[in-house]
């Protein structure tokens, strides 16, 4: 990269993590955040990991965000530093997918568009773990490229691990992993080592499958499996 494209680089990180800043620092505490700070950071670690009245739990984020509770006038913004961390770790991530894939200039562009995208934009400031979804989604399609089509056992089982961390902060999670499964099988049909490849992305599903699964056990326990993954929460309105 050029010095010229170095500073427009630096120009459009700096001005989408100023915007995230900012939003950070003046938008008010929301419903699902509060709920996040009442029932889970404010009650501690255990509760976090184990209780699970609804899917307000996002409980990867829940568990981060206890490492930041400092009861005091600042716990609004201290209870946002996870989502913000990872919004911002999403935008390089999504440039260095996208200059791999595309090139430096167009990386640029997409990246100034991306980057202010109404939820992208959003979730990187409040409360919540849609923006760790958004960077274990990236992180995913990262490793994969990097991987060789899950030939490289290290970058595969990374990715396996980033899977169960996403599953485990939101198990809605596993649409993803489904839909790139899908993808990746359409992307490989008839290319040679197809059935191979296919094994192989299927072991690290599995290993991130099975991940997530332990990481949910204190809830299993205490909830059963209908708590994670039923539907009662959602109703019909008339």
């Amino acid at each position: 990269m050029n010095k010229k494209y170095e500073k427009i680089a630096l120009l459009v990180f700096s001005l989408l993590i100023l915007i995230r800043l900012y939003l950070l620092f003046t938008q008010p505490i929301d419903v699902d955040a509060a709920t996040t700070f009442y029932y889970f950071t404010s009650a501690g670690l255990e509760q976090s990991i184990s209780y699970y009245p609804a899917p307000n739990n996002h409980v990867l984020h829940s568990v981060l965000t206890t490492l930041f509770y400092y009861p005091g006038p600042w716990q609004t913004y201290l209870l946002r530093i996870p989502a913000f961390i990872f919004g911002c770790s999403s935008l390089f991530l999504f440039f260095g997918i996208t200059k791999k894939l595309y090139g430096l200039i167009p990386s640029l562009i997409a990246l100034a568009f991306f980057g202010v995208l109404e939820p992208v934009l959003y979730y990187s400031c409040v409360a919540r773990g849609y923006s760790m979804i958004l960077f274990f989604t990236l992180a995913a399609v990262g490793l994969w490229l990097k991987s060789n089509d899950f030939r490289n056992i290290f970058y595969s089982a990374v990715y396996a691990l980033v899977l169960g961390m996403g599953i485990y902060t939101i198990p809605s999670h596993l649409y993803f992993v489904f839909a790139f499964s899908l993808g990746f099988g359409v992307y490989s049909l008839g290319k040679p080592g197809f059935w191979q490849a296919i094994f192989r992305i299927n072991v690290y599903n599995f290993l991130g499958i099975s991940l997530s699964y332990f990481a949910y056990k204190p809830i299993l326990r205490q909830h059963g499996i209908e708590g994670v993954i039923a539907n009662q929460y959602t109703k019909s309105k008339g």
